[in-house]
């Protein structure tokens, strides 16, 4: 009988290697590999549908079945290719290239003045930063934001230290997640002045949620708006406004679930945010983890939002014009949002710096570049899905009343 060959040490290291890729991998939760195809997205479509030969039925039984054949392990590329193909999937756009929506433009233009640098810090913060490399033009008289607007330095370099670590030992995206991402969030959203009023707040999947789901129940967009041929998304992060239990925009709320796909005003029915409209959404990277991969599921993820937010209606989203979006490759933080095409198709623009977690100075930009984006929130979206969703007259969607 022939002996084993017996395992080298590179072989074992190599196995290893494959079990913590593996590992890492699983640290962004994911639903189950099998999803539930919308039978319609319209329900009175497949009612009123013309009968079609018997040819012609096995023909699109084939064309679906290649189509279903994606899964969340198939490569970025088969992916992002089938959601181009799919009217529930999405297409790629560029800031530069493509026309977009005037809200959206205003607001890239802001983030662009903050990635560029010129003045944005105060000059009170210029003998606290001396040892930082930072230009002098770089520091204004009158910045958008002042110093009580920003973390303080030490927040600062706590956060660059611990995001040297994660880089530096290659820690896995979870590290990066608790140390450094929820770190930047828990200042902007909780601690900073901006804060006070609470009518934003931040939701994590990737601390909450199992690594293993043994029961395959767990689909975290609700089955009426996943996309169709290609597997269900999620994100890490997400930012959601919290109306206060007492206020209209709570009761509309509360009225509209009633008769909603999985009783959610969301696309997900994930914990509380089945009441508390989601507003920007962020997925994170670590080691060895492409931005394509984020994309892919942020656009995907966006594209079930928009269905959730067209879901019962009889027009177009009128006052909504895109859903913003974040992704986090280790230190750095990127821009994104998706709109509808002219044929009703989710679009996913792509993508603007935002601040990095690789420099003190990066910190910075990236704290500016996102309380802009939530004064944008408050300002321009939570107002426009008060009249889109909630239906609310001008004199109550004015209104922002935090969770109480």
């Amino acid at each position: 009988m022939a002996s084993k060959r017996p395992r080298s040490p590179e072989n074992d290291q190599n196995q290893e290697a494959r079990s913590a890729d593996q590992f890492h991998n699983d640290l962004t939760p994911r639903p189950p590999r099998s999803f539930i195809i919308p039978e319609a997205l319209d329900s009175d479509t497949t009612s009123q549908a013309p009968s079609i030969s018997s040819s012609s039925r096995l023909s699109s039984s084939r064309a679906s079945s290649k189509a279903s054949k994606i899964s969340r392990n198939s490569s970025p590329t088969k992916q992002l290719r089938n959601a181009e193909l799919q009217q529930t999937g999405f297409a790629r756009a560029y800031f530069e290239d493509n026309e977009q929506p005037a809200s959206l433009e205003l607001l890239t233009q802001r983030l662009r003045d903050i990635e560029e640098g010129y003045a944005i810090l105060p000059r009170d913060l210029q003998n606290d930063l001396a040892s930082e490399r930072v230009r002098s033009w770089m520091f204004g008289d009158k910045p958008q934001f002042g110093s009580s607007d920003l973390p303080g330095v030490r927040l600062a370099r706590k956060i660059h230290r611990l995001a040297r670590r994660c880089f530096k030992e290659n820690l896995a995206e979870s590290s990066w997640n608790n140390d450094v991402h929820s770190q930047v969030l828990e200042w902007v959203m909780r601690d900073s002045p901006s804060s006070d009023d609470e009518l934003l707040d931040y939701r994590c999947w990737c601390v909450s949620v199992p690594l293993q789901v043994s029961d395959g129940t767990r689909q975290y967009i609700i089955p009426a708006y996943r996309p169709e041929h290609a597997p269900s998304k999620m994100v890490d992060f997400c930012i959601c406004i919290q109306p206060g239990a007492n206020s209209p925009h709570h009761d509309a709320i509360q009225s509209l679930c009633l008769n909603r796909p999985g009783m959610s005003i969301n696309h997900t029915d994930w914990g509380d945010l089945t009441k508390y409209p989601i507003a920007i959404s962020i997925e994170t990277k670590g080691p060895e983890q492409s931005y394509d991969t984020a994309l892919l599921q942020v656009a995907t993820w966006h594209s079930s939002q928009w269905r959730s937010l067209c879901w019962a209606r009889n027009g177009p989203i009128d006052a909504i014009e895109f859903l913003p979006g974040i992704i986090v490759i280790k230190h750095d933080w990127y821009f994104v949002a998706t709109d509808l095409d002219r044929f009703g198709k989710a679009r996913t623009f792509e993508r603007i710096p935002l601040g990095s977690t690789e420099s003190i100075l990066g910190i910075y930009k990236l704290s500016m570049a996102l309380l802009t984006l939530l004064q944008w929130v408050r300002d321009q979206y939570w107002p426009a899905f008060q009249t889109d969703v909630l239906r609310l007259g001008t004199e109550v969607a004015g209104g922002e009343t935090a969770a109480g």
